[in-house]
């Protein structure tokens, strides 16, 4: 378990170079990290974005432009594990988040952890208390419910005036046990909170706190496995089955060697980048505005659109290849004013040449308003701003009324997430 007064946070940012001594301390392989070719020397830089849990030490791997390491590293502790807590929370809300599962592949996570049982098993929980099976017990008697079958079959039959009477009563009583089930529901439950619970959004009960985390069968992950194997085609409910396939995947995927380290490594963070940066435009973006030099710029007060972006599909736009497609990431078309919007999402640690593909959205979707305003979206770890990224000389227009630029906006990344996760 990790010790927290001991605790060592060590911090690298996606895309950015990472020492061979922390690649090897956290076990870093092939796919965590990659090699680029820089002044005649190869930098191995960080491939990922997440958290690497190794013995009393942990790896942030942050996303590109969160924020700059120095001033990470200058930060007291609890404000440190906030941000590793954004970062562990935006991958569990996009992995979970079934709206989104069309933008994922299981190859794009790599984690010891599986948060996806855990949170169903934390759900049912939540909703239900822990698991327990209602026994019912029939004991001789004359005051609560009379189970009239067992007392038909069980009491003797008495004739008395000329009546039957069933001597005596069997009054039915119920009882609760708890389970095998239950002892694996509160050491995950426990366990978890132990060992990510200052990393994790979720409330603490203090009745599972109080009974520790002795683990099923002293930690033998794999005869745990087994068992709950065992006991689930004794389980009729389909609640009570998900509740121990879930089970069966959170023991499945514990790591009974200390040794190892414990990680939540996410390869495909611009797909969250894209979803967040959707959500943030559909609560905060306002339209166009004019800064004091009369330039326009993006401009992000809350007061919103009347309606929303979404991902938007370009077709029968090539006679040639009926079945070629383009998808701008966020499109909104305002038929009030004639105006339409095209942004993309780039998660890069920068740009500095043309993004053709930006240019083709323009030129095809072009007539479709009178206006077109078209932005690349990156983040930044500075303010929210917005310059020109394209500016087409008047002699490439393909209309002299109708000016062609593509914007270049910089979103706060802290702002971005933090509302993802809201």
């Amino acid at each position: 378990m990790i010790k927290w007064n001991d605790l060592k946070i060590i911090a690298v940012e996606d895309g950015q170079p990472i020492s061979s001594k922390i690649a090897s301390n956290f076990n870093l392989g092939f796919q965590d990290t990659n090699k680029i070719k820089k002044h005649n020397k190869i930098i191995q830089t960080s491939d990922f974005t997440g958290v690497v849990f190794n013995d009393n030490a942990v790896l942030v791997s942050f996303p590109k432009h969160y924020i700059k390491l120095q001033e990470f590293n200058a930060l007291p502790m609890d404000e440190k594990i906030n941000h590793i807590k954004l970062i562990i929370n935006t991958i569990i809300s996009y992995r979970l988040n079934p709206h989104y599962s069309d933008y994922q592949n299981d190859s794009d996570i790599n984690t010891s952890f599986a948060f996806q049982a855990f949170n169903e098993i934390y759900n049912y929980y939540r909703n239900y208390g822990l698991y327990n099976v209602k026994n019912k017990i029939f004991k001789k008697g004359y005051k609560g419910k009379i189970a009239w079958k067992k007392t038909i079959s069980r009491s003797s039959k008495v004739i008395s005036k000329e009546n039957l009477l069933f001597l005596p009563f069997y009054i039915e009583d119920r009882n609760y046990t708890e389970t095998f089930i239950t002892d694996c529901m509160v050491f995950a439950i426990n366990y978890t909170f132990s060992l990510y619970g200052q990393f994790l959004f979720l409330p603490k009960f203090s009745e599972l706190a109080v009974r520790g985390t002795t683990c099923p069968l002293n930690g033998n992950y794999a005869a745990i496995v087994q068992k709950l194997y065992s006991i689930k085609p004794k389980v009729f409910k389909d609640i009570y089955k998900h509740l121990v396939d879930n089970l069966i995947q959170f023991y499945q995927g514990l790591n009974n060697d200390g040794t190892n380290a414990k990680d939540i490594k996410y390869y495909s963070y611009d797909g969250i980048w894209e979803r967040a940066v959707e959500k943030y435009l559909n609560k905060y973006f306002s339209g166009i505005a004019k800064n004091n030099n009369g330039e326009d710029y993006l401009k992000f007060d809350g007061n919103r659109l009347a309606g929303e972006f979404k991902k938007y599909t370009i077709k029968h736009y090539d006679d040639a290849h009926l079945d070629h497609k383009l998808y701008p990431d966020h499109y909104y078309l305002d038929k009030n004013n004639n105006e339409q919007y095209i942004f993309d999402s780039k998660y890069y640690t920068k740009l500095d040449k043309l993004d053709t593909k930006q240019f083709v959205y323009h030129i095809l979707l072009y007539k479709k308003a009178s206006k077109t305003y078209n932005s690349l979206i990156m983040p930044t770890a500075g303010k929210t701003n917005t310059e020109v990224f394209l500016d087409l000389d008047k002699d490439y227009l393909l209309d002299k009324n109708k000016k062609i630029q593509i914007f270049l906006t910089h979103l706060n990344t802290q702002d971005v997430l933090k509302n993802f996760v809201k």
